[in-house]
């Protein structure tokens, strides 16, 4: 049966698992500890009663099985669990396992869904967990100590509190559901980059191989510009590359400084794209007015040698 506990600091309610009795937890909303009573401390109440069409949100359809292991899910990090019955997964709702940055997966799905698609109640801020762990982010010292987090994840350590901007914004589940469907594509393209990068540069070295056996300048020019274009599409992948990595470090510890240097390494990318955009731009632009000047030298000169 849940416990329901009171911050005496701020005053704000919370309900954990009774499995959580006897621990020691913190405020959520002020960071004060608050000492979670044992069972025989905790007065029984009656639960609340609910609305009939509540009650039938809640539970699921009488026609879906839910002793059935065929449920999965996913936490933000790719870690995945499962499979499951329904029961767990309710469970694992209840006690804060899973957020609205996780998915989840049933036998039969084409696809995973977020969390917040099955489960309507964690619509909202991601993992509004009432607790994190007291005592540092160390597991030895909560384990010597007996403090908990009820809500903890299976597969990652209590999360950082979000970090404010200067709006007074967060970094918020969609941003965080946004760089998550960001990044398969990002190493997609950072290891075809790579990929062509070697081909380009192979057909470079061959060509190199060939100019020096015929001694001819143009195959040395040719071959010169196929090793810079594997350069640059080496440089954009490595950027690609590593903005994918930071994605996945700041997925998996929420830190800002992470997503700082995910946005840095894009930064880089971008600005290697403009640099090679307007260089182009540059030779096409001498390459249209070189050929109108010898189009109007050469009109010149047939004007000039007719009688």
């Amino acid at each position: 049966m849940p416990i329901d506990i009171k911050c005496a600091k701020c005053g704000g309610k919370f309900r954990v698992p009774d499995k959580f009795a006897g621990k020691k937890a913190k405020c959520a909303k002020c960071g004060a500890p608050i000492a979670i009573p044992a069972l025989d401390e905790t007065p029984a109440e009656e639960p609340a009663a609910q609305p009939e069409a509540t009650k039938q949100a809640e539970t699921p359809a009488e026609t879906e099985p839910v002793d059935k292991p065929e449920w999965y899910m996913q936490t933000d990090d790719g870690e995945e669990y499962g499979p499951v019955t329904r029961k767990d997964l309710d469970s694992w709702v209840t006690d804060g396992r899973i957020d609205n940055t996780c998915q989840i997966l049933r036998d039969g799905w084409e696809q995973w869904k977020w969390a917040e698609d099955v489960f309507p109640e964690l619509g909202g801020a991601a993992s509004e967990s009432p607790f994190e762990g007291i005592g540092g982010s160390s597991s030895t010292s909560g384990a010597a100590t007996g403090e908990v987090n009820p809500f903890e994840s299976p597969a990652q350590p209590t999360e950082a509190a979000p970090q404010a901007g200067a709006d007074g914004g967060a970094i918020t589940p969609t941003i965080t559901r946004a760089l998550a469907e960001t990044r398969p594509w990002v190493m997609f393209l950072s290891i075809l980059g790579f990929l062509t990068g070697g081909v380009v540069s192979l057909m470079g070295m061959f060509m190199g191989l060939a100019a020096v056996m015929s001694g001819e300048f143009i195959v040395i020019i040719a071959a010169a510009f196929y090793v810079f274009i594997a350069f640059l599409y080496v440089m954009a992948s490595y950027y690609l590359f590593t903005y994918s990595s930071k994605i996945s470090a700041f997925m998996r510890g929420k830190s800002t400084a992470d997503l700082e240097n995910a946005l840095v390494a894009q930064k880089s990318f971008w600005k290697l794209v403009g640099i090679v955009t307007a260089v182009c731009v540059v030779l096409n632009l001498l390459m249209i007015v070189g050929m109108m000047v010898m189009g109007g030298l050469a009109a010149v000169m047939v004007g000039s040698a007719v009688p």
